[in-house]
């Protein structure tokens, strides 16, 4: 799938890069609340997979976010839900698998991403609005993302302390989320060699995902490693980069406000930032050995960057850290460890406590067990008159739907009845329709052999006719002997007999191949008849056609024949008068020729007929 073209730059899509707990949610909420835009909120966020109609639309409530209040995060997916569950062309890689993916690597995650994001900006785009998508697992995949669908990159940087510190507050509020990324980023695939080195130094430190408060400082290693790592390697391929490191100012967000409006054409209201600094789960154990392990995870420096523009990073990064937490703890540190303390001693306190009060308890447990007991019942029987109230209530929505069913089902049971009746109509209609066929193909089968056995009598004659013809071609064949005996002995222009006798001949054979035109006629008329009663008709009309041309050529035969009988008379009277005019009688020559030509004449009008 691919991004669709626009001729103008009113609907590129726009990406908030980021990690997490960096504001991202709030920069993002920011565009949601502009009403030409179409915000998707973490677009690799692993909970797509498993996101369905009941739960898209559910805010989250369930943890301490300090994200502000808005509509439900996901609710822009709708439209892309599978009909159990996921969006349409995400999958679980794409989350953390995929974290360092990039444009020359496994082509196939490539297409897929790339799909994926296309989907979303075309469905915003369809909507005529801007497509605002932001995720906390996108920075190393920038340039891949710019490749496939273009667009503008804003990068969101916040301060690596305050940032570790949410971290840390999470997991102290049971919520170890972001703990457990620093591990699965540092296992995705794709991983460059810096990103091993951090695993391998993970994997000497702490087991698998399993880590304890003891690992607090070697999580925090691992944190400051990636993401002044990413902070470094991809700062120059972001379009617009918002830095809330410190403090910033009006006119910093004033800046920020301006260069959004630059480059997407696009009003951000900035001016509500703030920065909530949480309380850490603990503090830091060694600050020291933190910023050594560090620097000499970095000593090696990185493929494909200048190694004194990195340590300069490295320096900076490690030392804005450092100075940001002596300044907590100056400030909160002290009363962070007498909190601690306290919790120890409040901690035997109360255990003295607990026991006191166990030896009380003991002396009412008895009238505690009874009102337990009371209080049980009660509300046993509270919650069966409840349970009662709500099963009679979904028996009575039972019932409506019920009848309101069972009054649809009488309805398709009337509909069903008159179809019913149409069909029995059809039915008899059908019937009566195959009887009157069945008749007419008795009929019609009466018929065929009727024209069958014509047919054979039909044949019968033909191969007679046949048979005349031959004799008659026989006899032709015998008066051209004779004929052709006489002009040899006669003079030349006495040969034009035997022309005429030529075409006589041509005439029998013209018949004889008239004769074989109509077997094979009568062949085709009898296979043509079997297609139809309608052929049976036409064949019996075309059978009778034949008859009568076969009378007439029996007739034409017989004239022949007739004709060739005469015509052998007067050649025998020819010959005589031949005879008699070659024996001296000249004076009869004359009216030999006149008789002779009257002859030839009659020969030539009988072969013309």
């Amino acid at each position: 799938m691919t991004v669709r073209k626009h001729d103008d730059e009113i609907f590129k899509p726009i990406f908030l890069h980021s990690s997490f707990r960096t504001g991202s949610t709030w920069l993002w909420s920011k565009f949601r609340e502009n009403p030409k835009c179409y915000c998707y909120y973490e677009i690799f966020n692993e909970i797509l997979e498993d996101i369905n109609f009941k739960n898209i639309l559910q805010s989250p409530s369930t943890w301490n976010s300090h994200h502000p209040a808005g509509a439900p995060y996901f609710s822009e997916f709708s439209p892309l839900l599978k009909k159990v569950k996921g969006i349409e062309g995400f999958d679980q890689e794409m989350a953390f698998s995929d974290f360092f993916l990039e444009l020359n690597g496994d082509r196939d995650r490539v297409n897929k991403t790339s799909a994926y994001l296309a989907s979303l900006v075309n469905l915003a785009q369809q909507n005529r609005r801007v497509p605002v998508l932001s995720c906390t697992r996108s920075i190393a995949r920038v340039d891949m993302i710019k490749s496939q669908i273009g667009g503008t990159h804003i990068f969101i940087k916040r301060s690596l302390l305050n940032q570790w510190f949410s971290y840390s507050n999470q997991s102290q509020n049971c919520n170890p989320y972001f703990f457990k990324t620093i591990l699965k980023t540092v296992n995705s695939k794709n991983q460059k060699d810096f990103i091993l080195k951090i695993k391998s130094f993970f994997a000497e430190n702490i087991s698998g995902e399993v880590y304890s408060k003891d690992d607090h400082d070697i999580l925090l290693i691992g944190f400051l490693c990636i993401h002044i790592y990413m902070n470094f390697r991809y700062k120059d391929h972001f379009d617009i980069k918002i830095d809330f490191s410190k403090s910033p100012s009006k006119s910093d967000l004033d800046i920020a406000e301006r260069m959004i409006m630059d480059h997407t054409f696009l009003s951000v209201d900035l001016s509500d930032y703030s920065d909530i600094i949480s309380a850490p789960q603990r503090l830091i154990e060694d600050i020291d050995r933190v910023v050594s392990m560090v620097r000499s995870l970095f000593a090696q420096g990185i493929d494909g960057t200048n190694d004194d523009m990195l340590r300069l990073a490295v320096d900076s990064e490690l030392a804005a850290f450092r100075e940001g937490y002596e300044q907590y703890c100056r400030i909160a540190g002290s009363a962070h460890l007498q909190l601690e303390m306290g919790d120890v001693a409040h901690r035997h306190l109360q255990e003295r406590f607990n026991a006191v009060t166990d030896e009380l308890n003991e002396t009412q447990s008895a009238a505690n067990r009874q009102a337990e007991e009371l209080a049980a019942r009660i509300k046993t029987a509270s919650d069966d008159l409840e349970n009662s109230v709500l099963r009679l209530q979904e028996a009575e929505r039972d019932l409506q739907a019920e009848r309101a069913l069972h009054q649809s089902l009488t309805d398709q049971l009337a509909q069903a009845m008159g179809r019913i009746e149409t069909l029995e109509q059809e039915l008899a209609q059908s019937r009566a329709y195959y009887g009157e066929l069945d008749r007419r193909y008795a009929e019609s089968e009466q018929g065929r052999i009727s024209v069958a056995a014509e047919m054979q009598a039909a044949q019968e004659k033909c191969a007679a006719l046949e048979h005349d013809v031959q004799q008659a071609a026989n006899r032709a064949r015998a008066l051209s002997d004779q004929l052709d005996a006489a002009e040899a002995d006669k003079q030349a222009h006495h040969q034009s007999l035997t022309g005429q006798l030529a075409q006589a001949m041509g005439r029998i054979e013209t018949l004889e191949q008239e004769l074989a035109q109509s077997r094979a006629y009568y062949g085709a008329l009898e296979r043509r008849y079997a297609e139809s009663e309608q052929g049976r008709i036409s064949v019996a009309a075309k059978m009778q056609a034949a008859l009568e041309r076969c009378s007439a050529l029996e007739h034409d035969v017989q004239q022949a024949n007739h004709a060739l009988e005469q015509q052998r008379g007067e050649m025998h009277q020819a010959l005589a008068e031949i005879e008699f005019i070659s024996s001296g009688r000249a004076e009869e020559y004359d009216a030999f020729d006149r008789r002779w030509s009257t002859m030839m004449n009659r020969i030539n009008n009988n072969s013309s007929k």
